[in-house]
């Protein structure tokens, strides 16, 4: 028995070992994963009632009970909104791979499974605390708050819908699921799915530019009658989710090199440029080691042993590090009126017209003209035979 016991701890032990090396290994493959539920979400409502006079429920919202989605008994639409906020979950500057979003369906009217989609929202809008759980189920939710969303607008007595009749401003679908019939069956848009990859382009604009993120909005069946699916909301206890794969962003510093120059690089690409990686996150300032040599001044005598940010700030050129004047003698400059101008002699005419014109014969060629006597003495410039052109030359 005793051997038994061991053979098992053995084989239990040898199982964990393998289920840890498999977390590694997935993490290491697909990256990091973020599980969230909504910031905020809500349910905007169509049509009205058929009292007498009529309730308006497009006047009407639902920010703390459940969501609606689908098309009702009277023929009026339900759209829930949802918004998950990633700012401290996935970090800024991710890749995001996959996406999947899941809402519990807790009641549902037909018995028949339904396509359901989800669209960005592209107007923020308001949540709010009325719960119309209370009201006969909550179907017809209940009355608006000042800056709740609803049918008609995006925050009530504030700001209306764009679009023409109400039902929230929305883009193109990126989203779709088949939500089959019965209660507690969970609705999944996964990325992966055909046709979801919108679902990763709406999340990867979110991370980046999170003024942009104003959520889905989820649409049901508005085409067959007590399509509605009533779904649990983020105030109740099974939530929506949206699980985001990513991968996070390579870690930078300030890579510092022996010329003193900085760049912000990954670790690894600073070590393969030969550089040395600091604790400074930014190159500005500069805080990188600077070399120090000779320096030619804006006044163009030479100074040693001045660090080369001294030296370019105050207007010189670096010479190099280690560099001293007395030693690399290097040129800073040309002395002004060393040399006397070059006059080139007059250009004697080759011949007369019958007229009494003279007539002159130039042609261009290339020749070499020290233009100063501290200057390089191999300078090409161009010139006309008997006359010196002129080029800027350049130090030696």
């Amino acid at each position: 028995m005793l051997r038994t016991n061991d053979n098992l701890r053995h084989s239990l032990l040898h199982l964990a070992c393998l289920a840890f090396v498999l977390l590694i290994a997935f993490t290491d493959a697909f990256g990091a994963i973020a599980v969230l539920n909504p910031e905020k979400d809500n349910t905007i409502f169509e049509g009205q009632s058929n009292s007498n006079p009529p309730d308006d429920f497009e006047d009407n919202s639902c920010g703390a009970g459940n969501l609606f989605s689908g098309e009702t008994d009277d023929v009026f639409a339900r759209r829930a909104l949802i918004k998950f906020n990633f700012a401290g979950n996935v970090p800024a500057g991710s890749t995001i791979s996959s996406v999947i979003l899941t809402l519990e369906v807790n009641r549902e009217r037909d018995g028949a499974a339904r396509t359901y989609t989800i669209h960005p929202i592209t107007k923020d809008w308001g949540e709010g605390t009325v719960n119309c759980d209370e009201l006969a189920g909550g179907g017809a939710g209940g009355p608006a708050d000042p800056g709740d969303a609803t049918w008609l607008n995006a925050k009530f007595q504030q700001i209306g819908w764009d679009t023409v009749g109400g039902g929230g401003d929305f883009g193109a679908a990126t989203g779709s699921t088949s939500i089959a019939n019965g209660q507690s069956v969970t609705a999944t848009w996964d990325s992966a799915d055909l046709g979801n990859g919108g679902m990763v382009t709406d999340v990867q604009a979110w991370v980046d530019t999170p003024a942009i993120n104003h959520g889905w909005i989820v649409i049901g069946d508005e085409t067959a009658v007590k399509s509605v699916r009533r779904f649990g909301s983020q105030e109740g206890a099974e939530p929506p989710v949206l699980t985001v794969e990513y991968t996070p962003p390579a870690s930078t510093s300030a890579c510092c090199f022996t010329n003193g120059d900085c760049s912000v690089l990954t670790a690894g690409d600073c070590t393969q440029q030969g550089g040395t990686s600091s604790a400074e996150a930014s190159c500005v300032p500069n805080m990188c080691p600077q070399p120090v040599g000779a320096c030619c001044n804006a006044d163009e005598s030479c100074s040693d042993t001045v660090a080369r940010d001294v030296c370019e700030t105050g207007g010189g050129f670096f010479q190099g590090a280690g560099i001293a004047c007395s030693t690399a003698q290097p040129n800073c400059g040309l002395e002004p009126f060393v040399d006397a101008l070059p006059i080139p002699p007059v250009l004697a005419p080759t011949g007369t017209r019958p007229d009494g014109v003279e007539q002159y014969q130039i042609t261009v060629q290339t020749a070499q003209q020290q233009l100063h006597s501290q200057a390089c003495t191999s300078v090409n410039i161009a010139e006309f035979p008997g006359t010196v052109g002129t080029q800027e030359t350049r130090l030696c």
